[in-house]
């Protein structure tokens, strides 16, 4: 299981590894070969990235890039006429405290010291480049997966 932070070292390089998953998460879809940038200036033409039901994983040559969707504030699709279609994530700009904000997945995972002392800075945006004719596909699938929040502070009740 990774440290609690946004970039870390990967074991198996750009493969994925069942050991990456927290319990009770899952992987949903698989993309290769997808391009990666973010407003830390890290840029990986080669990415396998991972949609699971809590959190997008981008393996890299570099590492894993470890985005919860719990802390996206917005979701952007662009696909401009001429260009590279992407699928844009915003996050805030400051250190997310996870004491004060925290998915249940973590809160349940690491001990209560360890979240209430942390805190991440993720970059403000991150660029996720698809190839045109399967962005449509790609965005509706990320969409259902935030849509069903499984990965939320707190369930909805029933």
């Amino acid at each position: 299981m990774s440290e609690l932070k946004y970039h870390y070292p990967s074991k198996t390089g750009i493969k994925f590894n069942e050991e990456l998953l927290y319990p009770h998460e899952n992987q949903r879809f698989t993309y290769e070969n997808i391009e990666f940038k973010d407003s830390q200036k890290h840029i990986y033409k080669t990415s396998n990235i991972f949609l699971t039901n809590f959190r997008t994983l981008i393996l890299t040559i570099d590492g894993v890039y470890d985005i919860p969707y719990y802390f996206i504030n917005q979701l952007e699709l662009k696909k401009p006429f001429i260009g590279k279609s992407k699928i844009c994530y915003h996050i805030q700009k400051e250190p997310i405290l996870l004491k004060l904000s925290c998915p249940l997945y973590l809160k349940d995972f690491y001990p209560g010291n360890k979240i209430y002392n942390c805190s991440i800075l993720y970059p403000e945006r991150i660029n996720l480049y698809f190839p045109k004719d399967e962005i449509d596909k790609i965005y509706n699938n990320l969409l259902k997966i935030i849509n069903e929040e499984e990965f939320s502070l707190k369930k909805k009740k029933k």
